[in-house]
């Protein structure tokens, strides 16, 4: 009778809360309470403790950001309805045990973001928790009896702790569980019973640990395991591991120090569609490795060791990553894989590669050849890339190319996309796109351009460009009309160079353009209407050293007028005073210079040497007068052209204006054309230098 009396009183004071309306009841101080939801929300408080006075019928509680050093028995027991518990990010260290007794409805709980550093069994033998978040602690071990048999859980965050032993039934009995994050701790091996009964177990995540093994039978009873993520951590072995997965779609064991793949290492997976196996020391593949495994889409293997690849039974791969292995040859029985539509070989030491040598990849789009030894040492047949109607995309990246690689490029007249960054090419001929007409995308990041006028005669044969990407290449000047009028380009990259200007007319024929990207170069002043003529929709000017002067008067005031202030502002270095304004906020009438007459530059290169032997250094003279100071720029008679920070260890511009050559060879005899800027106008005058033995 005692019993049935005290659990009526207990039912009738539940009902009592569950209907108080919460906004008659106590708040704690500097806390908020919420009668809709009833829910109490305390953030940056400097409390130490968790606060009394809470409203019984509380059941979401969130005390976050605060300075909360110890959770003890007690804090929690007047809400007997709490469901929700956030208790991230404060300086929480000691969680006493029975601090959560008597918390039946808990579900969720959130304690990131502080230092716990040890959980106990029976902490939470009186909850049941769906989702349990105890990342960014200090955490270091996860023994037997903390979330054991703990049936109710599904979702299960240990990220950023410092665990290293996980007890032998860790996560043993988690019959719902469905997720778990252990990343970034230091877990050295995963028990076999550890993960006993997690029959729904979706996600398991464990990167970054220092795992070098895993028992057998582990994920025996992981039967609806789908992703799973073991990459960063010290496995030599995979034998035996996955096996009965059969319903895995991503595997990832990135950065481990597996040796080998085995007939049998992948075999059982026969759901999975992507796996990475990069960055590992993988030198062999056995045959039949990848047997019954035809979903397969994604598959990485880049930065191991081998030295030969089987495509047998991969009829299901889309992309292939072999990047930066030992292959001296391509991949073998390419007539296994017909829907292999990306190849990445970049990196490895293919001796050579043969006439058609992609023709039986049906489905092929791109393939990657950036720092290949065929590439690097000439022995790549020139038809190499013949009868593969399906590619559009090739790239040859870092292959020490000084001139633009045509005859490699032969059957590319489907090619759609090119990038040939990081090489030494400077120069083109006219004809180097003419069997290259379908290509809307070209990228020649970090190349030894510094004159675009060969580029551009070379781009007469193309009509359309979507992407032309420059940037990274030591190039001074933009010329009237940059590029031929036919050409429609829509996006332009000409950023991290060394323009130091930018003729008024550099994108008259250019109105089509949608973004430009000028960003990171030598710029100081914008001619007025650069951009006038042009409905350019996105612009970068940003990294200029931008001079806030007379020389950007007429910029500012097309800006201004235009409406155009959102778009194409910039931020002034100089002169001094004005240094970090924005040049919309200067008025007008204070951009001005410190000139007695403004002028433009005159030059006079009297004085220049004509005549010296090889070897010798010869040094020519530009003496700009004019007022604003004008930029000078330098054109060698084999096209280079220098401003004031030339890369070349031979040409270097003077701040006086001249041109100084170190160790004269006779290649460099002929007419230099010295040329000064300034916002009022450029001048240009030429000066012979004759070489001899």
């Amino acid at each position: 009778m005692a019993l049935l009396t005290t659990m009526a009183t207990i039912l009738s004071l539940l009902l009592l809360l569950t209907f108080a309306p919460m906004v008659s009841l106590a708040c704690p101080h500097g806390c908020k309470c919420y009668s809709d939801v009833p829910s109490v929300h305390c953030y940056y408080l400097g409390i130490t403790t968790v606060p009394a006075g809470f409203p019984p019928n509380t059941t979401l509680l969130a005390i976050r950001h605060c300075n909360i050093t110890t959770l003890r028995r007690g804090d929690f027991s007047g809400m007997p309805l709490l469901a929700t518990l956030y208790l991230d990010w404060n300086n929480i260290s000691t969680i006493e045990l029975g601090t959560f007794d008597g918390l039946f409805h808990l579900k969720s709980l959130a304690i990131g973001g502080n230092r716990v550093g040890k959980l106990t069994p029976g902490l939470f033998k009186d909850n049941k928790l769906t989702d349990f978040d105890g990342s960014d602690n200090r955490i270091e071990a996860i023994p037997s009896g903390v979330f054991t048999n703990h049936s109710s859980l599904t979702s299960l965050i240990l990220n950023d702790n410092r665990i290293s032993m996980l007890g032998t039934a860790a996560f043993a009995g988690l019959s719902q569980l469905v997720e778990i994050q252990i990343n970034d701790n230091l877990i050295p091996r995963l028990p076999a019973e550890a993960l006993k009964g997690a029959s729904k177990l979706w996600t398991l995540s464990m990167p970054n640990n220092a795992i070098s093994e895993i028992e057998e039978s582990a994920f025996s009873d992981c039967t609806s395991l789908y992703n799973l993520d073991l990459s960063g951590n010290l496995l030599t072995t995979l034998e035996g591991t996955l096996k009965g997965l059969s319903n895995l779609n991503s595997l990832l064991v990135s950065g481990n120090r597996v040796l080998e793949v085995t007939n049998s290492t992948l075999t059982s997976l026969t759901s999975l569609r992507d796996c990475w196996l990069d960055n590992n020391k993988i030198r062999k593949i056995e045959s039949g490795a990848f047997k019954g495994m035809g979903n397969l889409n994604n598959f990485y293997l880049g930065n191991n060791d081998l030295e030969e690849m089987p495509l047998n039974e991969l009829v299901g791969v889309l992309k292939l990553d072999l990047a930066k292995n030992r292959l001296q040859t391509p991949p073998l029985n390419m007539t296994a894989a017909p829907n292999l539509a990306i190849l990445m070989l970049s990196g490895n030491p293919l001796k050579s590669l043969a006439p058609s040598q992609f023709a039986s990849l049906k489905s092929i789009f791109e393939v990657d050849l950036d720092n290949v030894t065929a590439l690097r040492e000439h022995t790549m047949d020139p038809r190499a890339l013949c009868g593969a109607p399906t590619l559009q995309s090739v790239s040859m990246n870092n292959n020490n190319f000084t001139s633009f690689p045509k005859d490699l490029l032969t059957c590319a007249a489907n090619i759609t996309y090119l990038i040939l960054a990081g090489n030494r090419m400077a120069k083109f001929k006219r004809d180097d796109f003419y069997n290259m007409r379908n290509v809307v995308q070209v990228d020649f990041t970090d190349n030894s351009i510094t004159n675009i006028s060969t580029l551009s005669e070379a781009l007469e044969s193309i009509t359309f460009l979507d992407y032309l990407t420059l940037t990274g290449n030591p190039m001074v000047f933009l010329p009237e009309y940059v590029f031929p009028a036919h050409i429609e380009i829509n996006n332009l990259d000409i950023n991290d160079m060394k323009l130091r200007a930018v003729d008024k007319d550099a994108f008259e024929w250019m109105g089509k353009l949608q973004s430009i990207d000028m960003g990171k170069n030598r710029l100081r002043f914008i001619p007025g209407k650069l951009f006038a003529n042009i409905s350019v929709e996105k612009v970068n000017l940003d990294g200029n050293p931008w001079q806030c002067d007379c020389q950007m008067y007429e910029f500012a005031q097309w800006m201004k007028n235009s409406n155009m202030t959102e778009k194409f502002d910039v931020v002034c270095e100089g002169p001094e005073t004005l240094n970090g304004t924005y040049l919309s906020e200067v008025p007008l009438k204070n951009l001005t210079c410190d000139c007695v007459h403004y002028q433009a530059p005159t030059i006079n290169t009297t004085g220049s040497d004509s005549h010296v032997q090889a070897g010798q250094r010869a040094r020519l003279v530009c003496n700009v007068t004019g007022c604003p100071e004008a930029a000078v720029i330098w054109t060698t008679p084999l096209g280079d052209a220098f401003s004031e920070d030339s890369d070349d260890p031979r040409f270097s511009v003077l701040p006086d204006g001249g041109l100084e050559i170190h160790k004269t060879k006779i290649t460099d005899a002929g007419m230099y054309i010295c040329t000064a800027i300034n916002y009022l106008g450029t001048s240009q005058e030429s000066v012979s230098l004759k070489v001899t033995v």
